[in-house]
């Protein structure tokens, strides 16, 4: 169906994860989240993605 398989096949590299870890902590989203979550577990979760 043409979905991507990860954040890599959308253009993301490795050197974005850090920004995009500081946006993501940011969203108003991030507020009702039940657990806290660090700049260094976003840069992981987003290194899953990749």
């Amino acid at each position: 169906v043409g979905v991507p398989k990860g954040l890599g096949e959308l253009g993301v590299r490795e050197e974005d994860l850090s920004r995009l870890a500081s946006f993501a902590l940011l969203d108003a989203c991030m507020s009702t989240n039940p657990r806290e979550a660090t700049q260094e577990q976003m840069v992981a979760l987003f290194r899953g993605a990749l």
